[in-house]
């Protein structure tokens, strides 16, 4: 039998790749221990000097096997939730922490603002303030300090300038914690490039909150928050939701694992759309009804969390109040 060394490869990729992440969820594999697959990167150089080597021999497919096996192992942590782009790229997502703080910044709201948080490499914190306006303390290159904007009914807090995600390059990341007070009606809007995010919203009240992570690890907690609506879109992440006791909205995920957390005994109505895992809705005590997955006893019009959930390569795991913090 003669075997295409091309197809072999493609087949020894997509095979880990996609095992992983099966492997973590199904928890045969803790993702704590692919946390430092990144590292595994300079196989790939490896790969290809063995590949030039043997070139001339009958095991020059060797090469080409390990390249196939590191992308897929590297890949398939990425899409398990193991790390995010942000440890890869931006010196560990993280400021250094010799890196002294700039002055926190505070203002104050009126009845209502609008949040706008855009943040490219690093780590964001979000929590409720101990006073009555909202703070700001960044930490990281003094030289790139985020860009503010801030009125009665604003505030803006954005990365600034451009950033370069390499490998090979550390300390880039930023750590910024903002707080926000609980009085006023909030309207958020937070972008995560190659960032971590926690954002907590316990005790806020927000008409909606807009969400996007891309190559990045969030948890999103919603316990004891009022809310609106949500509107989530997470690439090549991970998310974890807690979720309050009332809740409209939806979450679209391609190439990322997403962990929702419902208070035990809510109302839960999940609608299902795309290419999206969901093995363990059924074991949680949801039935399915057509493309919706409905806890028993949730009633029309009663407070419930009602999400829409769809994706591409995406796996959206329930669990209890605890399995997100």
């Amino acid at each position: 039998m003669s075997i295409d060394r091309r197809l072999l490869n493609w087949g020894i990729f997509l095979v880990i790749l996609g095992a992983i992440p099966v492997a973590v969820n199904q928890g045969w594999l803790a993702r704590e221990s692919l946390a430092r697959a990144w590292q595994l990167w300079p196989l790939v150089l490896v790969g290809i000097g063995v590949g030039l080597v043997f070139a001339r021999t009958r095991a020059h497919f060797l090469g080409g096997l390990v390249v196939a096996g590191t992308f897929g192992v590297v890949l398939g942590a990425l899409v398990a939730g193991a790390f995010t782009l942000g440890s890869f790229g931006c010196g560990g997502g993280t400021a250094a922490a010799d890196t002294p703080a700039a002055a926190e910044r505070q203002g104050q709201f009126g009845s209502q603002a609008t949040i706008t948080l855009r943040m490219d490499c690093g780590s964001l914190t979000v929590a409720p303030s101990a006073g009555a306006g909202w703070t700001l303390r960044a930490t990281g290159d003094p030289e790139r300090q985020p860009d503010l904007i801030a009125g009665s009914d604003t505030l803006v807090v954005r990365s600034h300038g451009d950033v370069f995600i390499l490998p090979f390059l550390d300390g880039q990341g930023a750590a910024w914690s903002i707080g926000l007070p609980a009085g006023p009606l909030l309207d958020v809007r937070a972008d995560l490039n190659a960032a971590d995010g926690h954002l907590a919203f316990g005790g806020l009240t927000a008409s909606s909150i807009h969400l996007d992570v891309n190559a990045g690890g969030t948890r999103l907690d919603l316990a004891e928050a009022t809310v609106g609506s949500l509107d989530v879109a997470v690439n090549a992440g991970d998310l974890r939701v807690t979720l309050p006791s009332t809740l409209a909205g939806a979450i679209r995920a391609n190439a990322a694992t997403v962990r929702l957390c419902a208070p035990a005994g809510a109302g839960l109505r999940l609608t299902v759309a795309g290419s999206v895992e969901t093995d363990n809705f059924a074991g949680s005590g949801l039935v399915a009804s057509g493309h919706t997955w409905e806890r028993p006893g949730t009633a029309s019009g009663a407070q419930i969390v009602d999400l829409r959930l769809d994706g591409n390569a995406v796996s959206y795991t329930l669990e209890g109040p605890e399995g997100c913090r």
